[in-house]
């Protein structure tokens, strides 16, 4: 069997024709008043309604006045009026431009005589708004081509208040012809809108809301061009292959150092993310099938994809580290109960890859493997080389990390040298949470030089939506995909002026200020803090943000509204810039309450009051595109780390109607040898005086017990007022457990939950339950002591434990 051969190669040519404008002009308005007439083929295809539509909304928003829209087939020879050809026309092929012969994604805008061209390599004409489409569309982008370079027009960031439309009554456009073909087959920034777990939705975010976010961030993205020519497939591979094949084929599946496979019923580091034995030939036949499998079944995929899950507990059984040279640069490992130093598995990764090439075979010609250099394997091969059916995402750079970045500028020249295809698949956006800041000429300059050593296209994740506080990091960025060729200056010049037109010299010092403080972070070396800086960012965020520097940056933007007075369209965007001013001030207090609070009322009460200024906040600014709440609540919501230090367990734990009390500082004792039972340790009298105290909001590794898996007791004392008498049912909730664990009650035990992962492996991140009805005694003081275990990852009470009742 043979795949079908796609109809694409890998090679980058790059259209450009700047010929130089003559003294001829096509007058489309005079006095605002429409001279022009925009003709299209007689069944225009979908991505050209779409360019009409976007050009005629455009020149509306500019003159007051759309242009006329007629069928080639309605003009005679006698209609004199100046001709918009946009797409394939009888009257473009006649001047010697046919949207068939054009590469994929190139455009022309052609101005002569009385006719102005506008038209591209097209290869989809779906019925559907185009700018979501996976292939290349040509003639939209020559119509934006237009209204930027052109008219004039800029889209600073998705919305209303993100684009200027300069005014203008009259429209003349000089002759002259211009080409281009974005020399990057694919400009993907993942679009980073899901609201995960509702949390945006419980702030109020409404289905009207999302659906209208959603257009308008699509429009943007086709606005700054961003999209492709080719379907490349990369991506974690492999999930959940531990639940479905664990059982057949255990040899399939990665060893930990104790020389045990992990297995469905004990996965590491999860049942979704488990390893593969990288060596198993039978496990390679399969991969190797299954890719000729879907290349087959999708004729415009140029890739399948073999990158192994994300996340750590690779492979230690002999054969595997066999391939693992000991003089690679050195990466941390991490298994149950242990965290080691151990060479980069980059050879061991490309051997694998290349295992899969040598399956393939002759099948599927000109398609490819798509594999991540990321994680334990992101630094160069030292001794195999790659088979050129592999295309290589590289995942790196941090511009919070100035270390960091000089090891991925190192890396990506390393891979490069190997002479394979690149693509660019960092997850550099995604830190910051939402702080002001600005590293758009750095991140440029890295762009470039990706670009000038082979960068074939980008994969970035994800778009974090945080307009207000790095606006221009996403517009020289978007820019520089389109044409890596630009000066990243003359972007950032043309971002300041179109945002802030009068007020450009305060606005520069503004972000130059940003600037400096983004490099400032950046150098910043914390020996803690894991390779993309989150925890040593947000632990400095009172230093870094603090009262003067967000002072500074006040003063700035003051000078700014004098210098705008007037202009409503710019004092809405420096409104923006306040509005992140204000969100560093909140989360900057928010992180540092929490830090501090103890279980005390009075810090309760503190971390309760900023959490309620936060969500009001927030509410304002759900859909005007400055705060990127998706993102905000992506990190606040699922990850431990930004949970703990913003105060995620708080904020789930704000009073409820039916709520009694919030447990929240515990004494706690791990208890590597199982002897709690049998020393008391679940009893009423047992002194628990030596004991460490513990929050219920976060894992116990967060709080100094890292890397210890096993048993662990949590121990407190309730005071059970007389006055709960009156409730028909008492329960106590534990918002998460990880994994299992028994409630005791004065000594007794009064409930015992089991995780089982083949049963239900997304237990320990469930709320669960007990009824207390009958056993909490009102009017008494009682003890409360929970029995945890944990067989790997992070364990214990993570999330508010909570005293309900029902009448």
């Amino acid at each position: 069997m043979h795949c079908r051969q796609a109809a694409w190669r890998i090679v980058v040519t790059l259209i450009v024709g700047w010929a130089g404008w003559t003294a001829g002009a096509v007058t489309l308005y005079e006095a605002g008043r429409p001279l022009a007439v925009i003709v299209t083929a007689e069944r225009p295809t979908g991505v050209v309604r779409h360019a009409v539509a976007e050009l005629n909304e455009h020149l509306t928003a500019m003159t007051g006045t759309a242009l006329p829209v007629v069928v080639e087939s309605a003009l005679d020879g006698a209609d004199v009026r100046p001709r918009v050809l946009v797409g394939d026309t009888a009257e473009s092929r006649a001047a010697g431009l046919d949207t068939a012969s054009l590469e994929p994604e190139a455009i022309v805008v052609r101005c002569s005589g009385t006719r102005l061209f506008l038209l591209g390599g097209d290869r989809d004409d779906r019925n559907r708004v185009p700018a979501t489409a996976d292939r290349a569309i040509g003639t939209l982008y020559a119509v934006y081509d237009f209204l930027e370079n052109d008219l004039g027009v800029r889209w600073l960031w998705p919305g209303a208040t993100g684009t200027v439309v300069p005014r203008r009554a009259d429209v003349a456009i000089p002759d002259g012809d211009r080409r281009f073909q974005p020399p990057l087959i694919q400009r993907h920034i993942r679009p980073g809108l899901r609201d995960w777990d509702n949390a945006v939705g419980k702030l109020g975010m409404t289905p009207e809301m999302t659906d209208r976010l959603g257009k308008e961030y699509t429009a943007w993205s086709a606005r700054r061009r961003l999209g492709r020519r080719a379907n490349f497939r990369f991506g974690h591979a492999y999930n959940n292959w531990l639940r479905d094949y664990g059982k057949e084929h255990p040899e399939w599946f990665a060893m930990m150092p104790d020389g045990t496979r992990v297995t469905p019923e004990k996965p590491y580091p999860s049942l979704e993310r488990a390893k593969l034995c990288d060596t198993n030939p039978e496990l390679l036949d399969f991969i190797a099938a299954r890719g000729v499998d879907y290349l087959e079944k999708n004729p415009d995929a140029l890739s399948f994809s073999a990158c192994p899950n994300d996340s750590r507990g690779y492979c230690m059984c002999p054969t595997c580290k066999a391939l693992d040279p000991p003089e690679g640069l050195p990466t941390e490992m991490n298994y149950p109960g242990q965290n080691f130093q151990y060479p980069s598995l980059s050879d061991r990764m490309v051997w694998h890859w290349n295992q899969i090439a040598l399956r393939l075979g002759d099948r599927c010609p000109g398609r490819y493997i798509g594999a991540y250099a990321y994680s334990n394997y992101n630094h160069p091969p030292l001794r195999e080389k790659l088979s050129p059916r592999v295309v290589i995402a590289y995942v790196g750079f941090n511009y919070l990390n100035a270390e960091y970045n000089e090891q991925s500028r190192r890396d990506w020249a390393g891979w490069s040298a190997t002479g394979c295809k690149l693509f660019l698949r960092p997850n550099l956006l995604l830190v910051g949470h939402g702080f002001p800041m600005n590293y758009a000429r750095d991140l440029g300059r890295d762009i470039q030089e990706c670009f000038r050593t082979g960068m074939l296209g980008t994969d970035f994740d994800s778009m974090t939506h945080q307009y207000a506080a790095q606006a221009p990091i996403f517009y020289v960025l978007t820019g520089l995909l389109w044409d890596p060729t630009r000066s990243v200056d003359a972007l950032l010049d043309e971002f300041l002026t179109a945002a802030y037109g009068p007020a450009v010299a305060p606005m520069r010092q503004y972000w130059d200020r940003l600037e400096a403080l983004t490099r400032e972070i950046a150098a910043y070396r914390d020996p803690n803090a894991d390779h993309d800086r989150d925890r040593g960012f947000h632990e400095m965020t009172a230093v870094y943000y603090n009262d003067e520097v967000l002072g500074e940056l006040r003063g700035f933007l003051a000078a700014a509204r004098t210098a705008a007075a007037g202009d409503d369209g710019v004092q809405a965007r420096l409104a923006a810039c306040q509005t992140a001013l204000d969100y560093a001030r909140i989360q900057r207090d928010l992180r540092q309450a929490v830090a501090d609070h103890r279980g005390s009322p009075e810090s309760t009460a503190r971390v309760t009051a900023l959490l309620q200024e936060k969500q009001g906040f927030f509410r304002q600014h759900l859909d005007d595109w400055t705060l990127g709440l998706h993102h905000v609540y992506w990190r606040e919501a699922r990850s431990t780390t930004h949970r703990r230090l913003y105060g995620g367990g708080f904020e789930e734990a704000l009073p409820r109607p039916n709520e009694l009390a919030r447990l929240v500082t515990w004494r706690f004792q791990t208890d590597p040898e199982g002897r709690g039972d049998q020393d008391g340790w679940q009893t009423a009298g047992f002194d628990d005086g030596a004991w460490k105290e513990i929050s219920s909001l976060n894992a116990w590794e967060t709080q100094g017990w890292a890397g210890y898996d096993g048993l662990a007791w949590y121990r407190c004392r309730l005071e059970v007022p007389a006055a709960w008498a009156n409730r028909k049912r008492l329960a106590i909730e534990f918002g998460a457990v990880d994994e299992s664990f028994r409630l005791y009650v004065d000594g007794a035990m009064v409930h015992e939950s089991l995780f089982a992962a083949s049963e239900d492996p997304e237990l320990w991140k469930k709320p669960r339950r007990v009824d207390l009805t009958g056993i909490l005694k009102p009017g008494t003081t009682q003890t409360l002591a929970v029995r945890v275990h944990d067989s790997g990852g992070a364990g214990g009470l993570w999330k508010p434990v909570v005293l309900l009742y029902e009448d």
